[in-house]
């Protein structure tokens, strides 16, 4: 009476077909439908009583194919679906039964030892990140160790225009603004038609529904927007002398939705931390590539502490955080691709920290509706030129030192937020920085 979701030990007794054919990877997307499943291996799972039909998606199937799940295999599976929803749980041994399949998701399934007890288990395990595929589906639980957070950002939905707009902070702040106020102006207007119609005796229900309809097409009846923030996280490893494990923990970026005032302050706070999180979705990042984690409303996150993975053999094991100069990131081994990883130089495509002071700050491009902008920083590494620090002579400096670069973008025009609003433009001399901002 078990739901398909629990977590279980079952064997496989048989596999019923195995496609020839090389799977479609595009087709091994994992989504909440039964098409992902319908070019993969169908297997028999049996707790030892019963069995069950099961089909696998193509990273599942790709395991069948190389022999690492085959008959007499036991796996640890958790979080899986009866497929097809609209279907009806039935009897084992009835010939409803079928009619539906268990849906086998690569990080849904893990090979479990050969003397472990068929039949359900009382709790669930929680999977390493390191053996998670960014096409295998939901993970139900695992273990993350935050390394990193990142500013909280707001996503703007259902708009007139049908785009998703990304928000930082401050120009969520100046967005809600501007809408208030255009909602205001839109309501004043609709209130004077009220007052028209009252007095000419026209249908006042007619009236509001073409007063929500104006405000729906100009987006101002309802603005939905979320917070949502990104943390960049790895996994943890055994601590165990003979243990055969890669100390590789794994990383990814996790994004995580729907975040009120109280969880975002709480994440703002986890670096360093490790967590226990459950019913995370797993897929591709668009920019980078690599895996990203989302989060949601269903996600449940329990604090780790570091004496509870010391008594379980585990630990995490972060990329360390490097605090770059510009001289080290101008140094010709930067550009070197197979330089040596441990010389604490930052690579093409590499996070590092940085401390530098604004100097100089572009002009916003496109002028009409801006997307982008330079700014140019310096840091301490400056006032080696002139064995003195920072020093009030910034013509000297800037003409003996490098400079980073940096360019912010975004790709709409409604996120983009002037650097000098957020703290940029005083350089070391203000009245001189801003005649440079005006000239540039």
């Amino acid at each position: 009476d078990a739901p398909a979701s629990a977590p279980a030990v079952l064997v496989v007794a048989a596999i019923r077909r195995l496609p020839n054919a090389t799977i479609d990877k595009e087709r091994g997307v994992c989504e909440n439908n039964e098409n992902v499943f319908l070019n993969g291996a169908e297997l028999e799972l049996s707790d030892g009583w019963y069995g069950a039909p099961a089909r696998c998606d193509a990273a599942t199937t790709s395991l069948v194919n190389a022999g690492a799940i085959r008959v007499g295999s036991k796996l640890l599976v958790q979080g899986l679906e009866l497929l097809p929803k609209d279907g009806e749980p039935a009897n084992p041994l009835a010939d409803e039964a079928l009619d539906s399949f268990l849906a086998l998701r690569r990080n849904q399934v893990r090979p479990a030892p050969w003397d472990a007890k068929l039949g359900a288990r009382r709790e669930t395990a929680a999977f390493p990140l390191r053996s998670v595929a960014a096409d295998g589906g939901a993970v139900k639980k695992i273990l993350l160790h935050v390394e990193r957070v990142y500013p909280s950002t707001w996503v703007e939905s259902d708009r007139p225009d049908g785009k998703n707009v990304h928000r930082s902070e401050l120009a969520e702040k100046r967005a809600l603004k501007a809408w208030e106020e255009a909602r205001a102006a839109a309501l004043e207007r609709l209130q004077d038609a009220f007052s028209f119609a009252n007095e000419n005796d026209l249908d006042e229900g007619a009236s509001e529904a073409r007063a929500r309809a104006a405000l729906e097409t100009k987006g101002l009846f309802e603005r939905r927007t979320r917070r949502a923030a990104k943390l960049r996280v790895s996994g943890v490893t055994s601590t165990e002398k003979n243990a055969t494990a890669s100390h590789h923990t794994g990383a990814a970026l996790l994004t995580v939705y729907d975040l009120d005032e109280d969880a975002a302050a709480r994440l703002e706070l986890a670096e360093g931390a490790t967590f226990e999180v459950t019913d995370v979705s797993a897929r591709l990042e668009k920019k980078e590539g690599g895996l990203e984690l989302v989060a949601s409303r269903r996600s449940r996150w329990r604090r780790v502490a570091p004496s509870a993975l010391a008594r379980a053999r585990l630990a995490p094991n972060p990329t360390p955080r490097r605090l770059a100069t510009v001289r080290d990131l101008s140094s010709e081994t930067s550009f070197v691709t197979n330089a040596a990883r441990n010389d604490g130089k930052v690579r093409f495509g590499e996070e590092f920290d940085c401390v530098a002071a604004i100097v100089r700050v572009a002009r916003p491009t496109p002028q009409s509706a801006p997307t982008s902008q330079w700014v140019f920083l310096a840091d301490a590494s400056v006032g080696e030129a002139l064995d003195s620090g920072f020093a009030p002579d910034l013509s000297k400096i800037v003409c003996d030192a490098e400079l980073l670069a940096v360019e912010t973008h975004v790709t709409h025009a409604e996120a983009f937020v002037d650097a000098e609003a957020w703290g940029a433009g005083a350089g070391f001399e203000k009245a001189q920085n801003s005649a440079t901002t005006k000239n540039s």
